[in-house]
């Protein structure tokens, strides 16, 4: 049982130890995942500790709901445990930041192991190269992006426990991982590994055409994974639906070209293959260095000689299939350099998307799982002491001593050297040449180990090299210079949910400090509701001018103006699903509440329900007679708890028995 555990052990030391300014709290992560998913984490975490059903976001643009995958939900299994493990803050963020980035390397470890590799030393180096991605660590500011590294090599793992062995148990696995990824990444990987998964089954029925009882046995449990799957996804779905008919992402991006191709990833940042410090500072137009980052290790490049030669003695069609899948997709992320995303918009699903760069993930993917295949009879010792491997290494030192000597000139002198400022103000020049320093001394001592066939060492140093390479380049993409304890101080966040003083329109939604940097959806820890978005995101919905001035300086609960009948509205409750307000009026009028009009809404007056208005506006509108009245606006919406809980209870299950199973198995 140790030695099972062992690597997955490892692999979540590398990648604690790989974000030690994250895992040990010294600096705080930045840019969106804490303007955007902190918040939402943050506020699902309050509801379920103070016994509110996490579905309604009341915050944010007058509310919308939490159930849907395109952002954070009540579906996602994984969030609900954060969220009910912890009174989330800043602290539980990184934790869970770096729990998914050692999860992606566990995960990705259990497929190259049980599907494509004999050597657990190239398992292992291809793991941590995977987990430590330039994918991984330019996308660090994107928590869903990360969630999306986790949970895909579960799900290729199942669909090939599934495709080896077709049967009940593995359709219904399949399913559970399937859903699990579906509910917690970022909506358009779910839709390329849907696409990918298609592709592969059909390559499958090609492949293994002539085993006739394979492929009947394969027909026969294949709607059973279809109707598993189906059955997890479809509320899901339902309500996904259900909510694009109200946001501005609910059309097709295909009208704005220019933002459609926004952040794609540029063909000449392939060289930060080699070099990934230079990925802070390329700059190509309409996109942006986090997009630029591909590095996969010099353990990747090492294997690629062995790997291609391989191919060439023995044209194996999954090979091939690998291969031009990461070609493809690598394609696909150049963006507007090639015709091919233009193409892929004739999938449905495919025109919603922008940030062609998020192919690069797919293609680091393909292409590591070309590479496993293709040495799956190979061992780590055998690959490095094959001479086109030599070569390759030999000549990757000359290319770094090269750009080494080129770029030298351009670092600045030790003497009143600041490294808060030279991050700041550090040059392409400047990136290259710590990048090519630091490249040759890994190139070295790796061929001086290989020389004298130290094949023990080696390991060590293709993880010393994405952990240096992930550390060097934190400052850019994944920590700001705040501590977390600074970000809390900032943020401050009140217990509870209490009845707000302000006006919506009157609250505050950004704050600047003392460093002119802007801090976004600080009303959320606050829990005050208001009128705009108060940070550009996936639900934006759709206004216009004329409906902000109408409600501009309203209350939370008002009469709309044309009413002039006197009346006093006090507010009692108010809390994300649950909004009371004690009413006099002295003349019967319309009574509206600042929150959007999302089917769920209901309202009691006294105790006895009332209609809202229909088209009457956007918001909760209900007629209100002369007299004292207690007015309770409820959002309800018991179908989506239920679905909710019956899908985690069944997913929770199911994972606490197979693991119990595969320990047990392990044990014997």
């Amino acid at each position: 049982m140790r030695n099972v555990l062992k690597p997955y052990f490892l692999l979540t030391g590398v990648a604690i130890v790989a974000l030690a300014p994250v895992s040990f709290m010294l600096f705080a992560l930045k840019n969106d995942v804490l303007a955007l998913e902190y918040p939402i984490n943050y506020f699902i975490s309050e509801c379920i500790h103070n016994g509110e059903a996490p579905l309604w976001f009341n915050t944010w643009n007058l509310g919308f709901p939490l159930y849907s995958n395109l952002t954070w939900g009540i579906f996602s299994l994984p969030r609900m445990i954060f969220s009910g493990l912890f009174h989330y803050n800043i602290y539980s963020l990184h934790i869970e930041f770096v729990f998914y980035v050692a999860l992606s390397g566990c995960s990705m470890y259990y497929l190259l192991k049980h599907f494509f590799l004999k050597d657990e030393h190239l398992c292992f180096i291809l793991s941590v190269g995977y987990m430590l991605s330039g994918f991984t660590i330019g996308s660090s500011q994107w928590m869903l992006y990360i969630t999306a590294a986790s949970f895909v090599p579960m799900v290729f793992a199942s669909f090939f426990h599934f495709i080896k062995e077709p049967s009940h148990k593995y359709a219904f696995q399949f399913a559970v991982f399937f859903t699990l990824m579906f509910t917690s990444v970022y909506a358009p990987f779910s839709l390329i590994i849907t696409y990918c998964l298609a592709a592969g089954l059909l390559f499958v029925f090609w492949h293994f055409r002539n085993y006739k009882m394979q492929i009947q046995n394969l027909i026969r449990y294949l709607p059973f994974a279809f109707l598993y799957t189906a059955l997890f996804c479809a509320p899901c779905i339902y309500f996904t639906i259900e909510l694009l008919q109200h946001i501005e992402r609910g059309k097709t991006l295909l009208s704005t070209k220019d933002f459609f191709y926004s952040n794609y990833f540029h063909p000449k940042a392939l060289i930060t293959l080699l070099f990934p410090l230079a990925s802070v500072k390329l700059n190509f137009p309409n996109t942006e260095p986090s997009m630029l980052h591909c590095y996969a290790g010099l353990s990747l490049l090492a294997l690629l000689p062995a790997a291609f030669i391989a191919l060439k003695q023995k044209r194996d069609a999954i090979r091939i299939f690998f291969l031009t899948s990461s070609v493809v997709f690598l394609l696909l992320a150049f963006g507007p350099f090639t015709p091919l995303r233009d193409m892929s918009n004739l999938l449905p699903g495919f025109a919603y998307f922008r940030n062609p760069a998020v192919f690069r993930y797919p293609f680091l993917l393909s292409f590591i799982l070309f590479t496993a295949y293709s040495l799956k009879e190979k061992s780590l010792s055998e690959i490095l002491n094959f001479r086109y491997t030599k070569y390759l290494l030999w000549f990757l030192l000359f290319v770094c001593f090269a750009v080494f000597i080129y770029t030298k000139s351009d670092f600045p002198k030790f003497k009143n050297f600041e490294l808060h400022e030279f991050i700041k103000k550090i040059s392409l020049r400047q990136s290259f040449f710590i990048s090519a320093l630091l490249q040759i001394l890994l190139l070295s001592v790796l061929l001086l180990f290989i020389h004298f066939r130290k094949f023990s060492y080696i390991k060590g140093i293709f993880i010393t090299d994405m952990i240096l390479n992930a550390l060097l380049c934190a400052p850019f993409f994944t920590v700001s210079s705040y501590k977390p304890s600074e970000i809390n101080n900032m943020l401050k966040s009140v217990k509870g949910f209490p009845v707000q003083q302000q006006n919506p329109s009157d609250v505050t939604v950004l704050f600047t400090d003392a460093k002119g940097n802007n801090w976004y959806n600080v009303n959320v820890f606050s829990k005050q509701v208001v009128p705009l978005v108060s940070y550009p995101g996936p639900l934006l919905l759709e206004r216009d001018s004329l409906w902000l001035k109408q409600i501009n300086n309203k209350p939370l609960v008002h009469f709309l103006p044309e009413d002039s009948a006197r009346f006093s509205i006090q507010i009692n409750v108010q809390r994300p699903t649950h909004v009371r307000a004690q009413v006099n009026t002295t003349a019967s009028g319309k009574l509206q509440l600042l929150q959007n009009a999302y089917p769920g809404w209901k309202v009691w007056v006294n105790g006895q329900k009332a209609n809202i208005i229909k088209n009457f506006s956007e918001l909760p509108v209900i007629d209100i007679a002369a007299g004292n009245h207690i007015v309770d606006f409820r959002y309800q919406r018991p179908v989506v708890l239920i679905s909710a809980f019956l899908n985690h209870l069944v997913i929770l299950l199911f994972l606490l028995l197979k693991a119990a199973t595969y320990f047990k198995a392990k044990a014997l």
